[in-house]
């Protein structure tokens, strides 16, 4: 049986957590796999990623836990098992420390990483010359390996499908961001509309009231004419019966006067 140096169990960076059947299951098949079904394959444990990013150990967990969709199984063991860091997921974890001290946000990060996915993996920083110096070959199943890279072409799928799901969730989102701006112009426009509708409203009010004091004068004028022809006329008739009076005492004088 292997010992604990060729397997790179390094018991400093072990989860503090009690090894689960999952893990024994996972430690048993790389131990007990058949010398013909053994590949080796060079990986980093976290103390040389952070020694080889320049970041603390911590900080490898970190990113390891969130950015674990685009890392293979070993960078997130089952509990009480080292993390091991296989080519790809160092150049993942450079990306995503050029990324940081570019200030690049954790969505953002995960966006350009669905973008380097679909694209093959390809435009991840290469790994610094001897880096395989400073890791450690880890014996594992050739049937691991082979599950593993199934496991990498189904990952790199759904990738790409999420990467299609997601441009389709933008396209609607802006989308519904244009609707949404027309929506707020219509809204402005009769908001305009009601507001010119209101000013008519009280223009056509203020003419009506306008209109209603014109009627009252023309009344009004109408009554004073018709008041000052009633007048006009009982004059002319008192100016009658005195033309009318007089002529009579004209008549009876004359007359007195002849007899």
């Amino acid at each position: 049986m292997k010992t604990g140096d060729d397997l790179n169990i390094d018991p400093a960076e072990q989860e503090p957590n009690e090894t689960s059947d999952s893990s024994v299951s996972w430690l048993s098949a790389r131990l007990l796999a058949p010398s013909g079904d053994r590949a080796v394959q060079p990986h980093m444990n976290t103390g040389s990623v952070a020694r080889l990013l320049n970041v603390s150990p911590h900080t490898i967990y970190r990113w390891a836990r969130t950015y674990r969709d685009f890392l293979h199984g070993d960078a997130t063991p089952p509990d009480g098992l080292a993390r091991l860091f296989c080519e790809r997921d160092v150049q993942v974890l450079l990306f995503v420390a050029q990324l940081r001290r570019e200030g690049m946000a954790h969505e953002s990060i995960e966006k350009r990483l669905e973008a380097v996915v679909e694209n093959g993996w390809k435009g991840l920083p290469e790994v610094p010359d001897g880096w395989q110096d400073t890791a450690r070959n880890v014996i594992v199943p050739t049937s691991f390996v082979k599950r593993r890279g199934q496991e990498g072409v189904q990952l790199a799928h759904i990738s790409k499908e999420l990467g299609e799901s997601t441009q389709a969730l933008r396209r609607d989102k802006m989308r519904i961001q244009e609707l949404s701006a027309r929506v707020a112009d219509y809204r402005q426009i009769l908001e305009d509309k009601e507001k010119d509708l209101s000013a008519k409203d009280e223009l056509i009010a203020e003419q009506r009231r306008m209109l209603q004091m014109v009627h009252v004068a023309l009344k009004l004028d109408a009554e004073q004419r018709a008041a000052r022809k009633a007048s006009v006329r009982r004059r002319r008739r008192i100016a009658c019966l005195i033309l009318l009076v007089l002529f009579v005492l004209a008549i009876a004088g004359v007359a007195l006067f002849l007899y």
